[in-house]
């Protein structure tokens, strides 16, 4: 990146001024130690002190110029002759570093090379404490509101979005934000979908979200993703490089378009649940892992209404099979996910509950 090389550049500006400063200091060093003292200097007064030495490389390289504080002529003549000549080629040589130092850390600071550094290693930080969180790629017309969805519902979200405007929208601190092709190996990887809980592919080109599908499942084969799909026979593809499920906004639009002519007060119910700015609750579900004890109970030894205060509407079964308002006599086993509404704070406790009994 243009900040790199720009960043690394500041970096050797300040290094090479620096070592202007000290091989000056330890140059007039030497020239003290190398020529003898004209007789009858008192080695109290003897000028060619270490520390009068970086002072005077100081003054040099700053161009301050307060006046010499190493005497030449206290050195015998060739020193001095030395001395004069050793000053003339520092004083250019230390001028032109602090030309080219100063224009650098100029640039530096005009172009924000250091802030954007330091905020992308922040961010890398952050992405190394990362688990379980989902991947965005894409902040287009649907990638926004399933960010917004995620946000809602306290998920860890890592953005990845070509137009920095659009990245712009989304607000400070509650996604991390990957400016970059999501489509180019270097971002996916980023975003660390080997402990990513999901993945949403959702760029407005089909052959990209193929992409994107095919990078991720090789680095996560356990990886959950879900495509968007605007051409009918992308669908197919997209499925046979590794999405678990894709979502196509034009077959979506026209099933809520006749729910809301035939069926428009669910339509409205779901869409206050979905919509609603203060609202939490959504269709949650928890899935029974290894080692919960709700596994192999029935709905009514499970007591979620008194304990957690949720009615389970629904139990995904693994084998893909869907059990609609269980009775009390419908078992849950491992693999299987319970349905409940509930905010994200009944969630959890409906999920310690199910976990520890």
């Amino acid at each position: 990146m243009q900040e790199d090389a720009l960043y690394k550049r500041l970096l050797f500006s300040l290094g090479l001024f620096f070592s202007v400063l000290v091989l000056g200091a330890i140059g007039y060093w030497i020239i003290g130690l190398v020529y003898e003292p004209l007789p009858g200097t008192e080695e109290s007064n003897y000028s060619f002190t270490f520390l009068n030495c970086l002072y005077m490389a100081t003054i040099t390289v700053s161009t301050v110029g307060y006046g010499e504080v190493v005497n030449y002529h206290e050195l015998e003549p060739a020193g001095e002759t030395v001395g004069v000549v050793y000053t003339v080629f520092y004083i250019i040589i230390a001028y032109l570093s602090v030309i080219y130092a100063s224009a650098n850390i100029v640039a530096a600071l005009v172009e924000g090379a250091v802030g954007k550094i330091w905020q992308r290693r922040k961010m890398e930080k952050e992405l190394q404490k990362l688990s379980g969180h989902y991947i965005v790629c894409g902040l287009g017309s649907t990638g926004r509101h399933v960010v917004n969805e995620l946000v809602k519902s306290g998920k860890d979200v890592v953005a990845i979005e070509r137009n920095a405007q659009n990245l712009s929208e989304l607000s400070d601190g509650a996604v991390i934000k990957l400016h970059g092709d999501a489509t180019e190996d270097e971002f996916i990887t980023k975003a660390r979908p080997e402990v990513a809980a999901g993945l949403f592919a959702v760029l407005p080109e089909d052959k990209d979200n193929l992409v994107i599908t095919l990078t991720a499942r090789q680095l996560n084969p356990n990886l959950r993703i879900v495509a968007r799909a605007t051409e009918f026979n992308s669908i197919a593809k997209l499925k046979k490089v590794g999405a678990n499920v894709t979502i196509s906004p034009n077959h979506i639009g026209g099933m809520r378009m006749a729910s809301e002519m035939i069926r428009p007060s669910v339509t409205t119910f779901l869409d206050t649940m979905l919509r609603h700015s203060g609202a939490e609750m959504r269709f949650s579900e928890v899935r029974i892992e290894d080692g919960f004890k709700a596994a192999g109970k029935t709905i009514g030894e499970l007591h979620t209404g008194d304990t957690c205060g949720l009615n389970v509407i629904g139990i995904f079964k693994k084998d893909q099979s869907i059990v609609y308002n269980p009775d009390g006599d419908a078992r849950v086993d491992v693999g299987d996910a319970v349905i409940v509404i509930s905010d994200p704070r009944g969630v959890e406790k409906l999920r310690h509950h199910l976990q520890v009994g």
